[in-house]
């Protein structure tokens, strides 16, 4: 039994590391030409967050940023290392963190309440933006953080809470009816 159960761990981060990978890959240059791309990993974030417990939704992050870090080109437009983390960008990416982790923990206090999802998705996004622009000001100020790491980015947070927030009502919907059958 205990094989069992170490397997569904492994194989569960393993999916969350490799759907984290992937939405990183789906990425979309700003046009201010900071070099910050917006991807879809705070999509993956609020999901794994959603779907794991904290202890697993934590790791798998953590694992993701640790890949990244030392050279698997996970991160967007598949770069990686450790300027990558330390970087423009290394905001958002250590914000991750605190976002899944939250996430599982308000989610799993509170499952199927489509509301109480959105604005924790909210929340965390917000979260993950904040600790972008800090890192961005130490570098650049925060005026010219705000102006390159929050307004290209809002919108399109807002539009991936929305897809994930349509993807649990799927997966509820679906779940209820399973469970009917």
């Amino acid at each position: 039994m205990k094989n069992d159960s170490f397997l569904k761990v492994v194989s569960a981060i393993s999916i969350a590391i490799l759907g984290l990978s992937l939405a990183a890959q789906v990425s979309f240059n700003v046009p201010i030409g900071s070099g910050i791309p917006i991807t879809g990993q705070s999509f993956a974030i609020l999901l794994i967050g959603y779907f794991l417990d904290w202890r697993l939704s934590f790791v798998s992050v953590f694992i993701y940023l640790i890949l990244g870090a030392i050279g698997v080109p996970i991160f967007a437009e598949g770069k990686s290392g450790v300027d990558v983390i330390t970087g423009l960008s290394g905001g958002y990416l250590v914000g991750f963190l605190p976002a899944v982790v939250l996430v599982s923990k308000w989610e799993h206090a509170k499952r199927n309440d489509l509301l109480h999802t959105f604005l924790t998705f909210l929340f965390v996004t917000g979260i993950i933006l904040i600790i972008g622009v800090i890192r961005l000001s130490l570098d650049l100020g925060f005026p010219r953080a705000i102006a390159i790491g929050l307004k290209p980015f809002w919108l399109g947070a807002i539009v991936k809470v929305l897809l994930a927030i349509i993807v649990i009502y799927l997966y509820l919907n679906y779940s209820d009816k399973d469970e009917q059958s």
